[in-house]
């Protein structure tokens, strides 16, 4: 099966821009399960419904989507099955993490249904991307470093990544799956942050090399997620 080059510079076991967007997905679901494992480590409030499997599943699953997801940013310029394993990794480890989700007791019903097939449905994808075999393309360009302008976005975009960040922070102290019935809980203002982050993550690398229309559809897919995030809350 063959491809074109899908904004950039070769397809190397499979489509970089499809599949990049996906693995900043899943290194930012780590970073969620992360969250997750410490606000159940730090205590439970009174009353406080944590299934006894929980607390082992979301830190087990926090480190298979970072340590594969980032392994697979960082290979994914090589060919072979060592950026395409990791990348397999990862995308199970999304689907795994809707079995994790029906878990937890304080979210949202209709976010929890929304994030249960998203999960499923983007680590399928993941790994189905990561398994075919794509026939090589390379257009032997010169490799530019980016320009002035570019490197201006790529520092805007990441002023608003760490704005992201400091916002799924606040999140997480409001506690996400130790709390009591029927406090609030950050998971409606974590999620579409989460979405944003992943799609300014991917942004940047596209900007890096200088592929703007494909930033700017990320940016728009990012928006329309935490869109749909927000209206899932009931």
């Amino acid at each position: 099966m063959s491809i074109p080059a899908l904004g950039v510079e070769r397809i190397i076991g499979y489509p970089r821009a499809l599949v990049e967007p996906l693995l900043w997905l899943a290194l930012v679901t780590g970073g969620m399960w992360l969250m997750v494992a410490f606000d159940i480590r730090r205590g439970l409030a009174p009353g406080a419904d944590v299934p006894g499997q929980l607390p082992t599943l979301a830190a087990a699953l926090s480190l298979v989507l970072l340590i594969n997801a980032s392994a697979a940013l960082v290979l994914q310029a090589q060919s072979g099955w060592a950026s395409r394993g990791v990348a397999v990794a990862a995308g199970l480890g999304l689907g795994i993490s809707a079995w994790g989700l029906t878990m937890v007791a304080n979210l949202d019903p209709g976010l929890k249904h929304f994030l249960f097939w998203g999960s499923i449905s983007t680590g399928a994808l993941l790994v189905a991307l990561s398994l075919t075999r794509w026939r090589y393309h390379d257009t032997n360009a010169p490799k530019a470093l980016p320009g002035s302008f570019a490197l201006s976005v790529v520092g805007l975009l990441g002023i608003g990544a760490m704005v992201l960040i400091w916002v799924s922070y606040r999140a997480f102290d409001l506690g996400l799956a130790a709390n009591a019935p029927g406090e609030v809980t950050g998971w409606s203002s974590l999620v579409p942050a989460l979405a944003l982050l992943a799609g300014v993550f991917s942004a940047m690398a596209a900007v890096w090399r200088r592929y703007w229309w494909w930033a700017a559809g990320l940016l728009g897919v990012s928006v329309v997620i935490a869109e749909f995030a927000l209206l899932a809350v009931n």
